[in-house]
């Protein structure tokens, strides 16, 4: 679990660049305006990958997802 939390960081909206978060807009606004956020964070991070079991995700291709059956497959 240690290893888990050690690459966890944490952000707040405020950490969202207006070039990110508007990008991000352009891929969600169809599929799911709430998860907007994180799509602009992973794309601001270099396109991290997301850890979510939330099926709205699948519905777009910028991002890479995980689902939580895939990330205990890896483990």
């Amino acid at each position: 679990m240690n290893a888990l939390l050690s690459k966890i960081i944490i952000y707040s909206e405020h950490d969202i660049s207006e070039d990110s978060f508007q990008k991000a807009e352009k891929i969600m606004k169809r599929i799911d305006p709430n998860d907007v956020p994180f799509i602009a964070l992973s794309l601001q991070n270099g396109r991290a990958p997301i850890w979510s079991d939330d099926s709205h995700f699948l519905m777009q291709n910028a991002v890479k997802v995980f689902s939580t059956k895939e990330l205990m497959k890896r483990l």
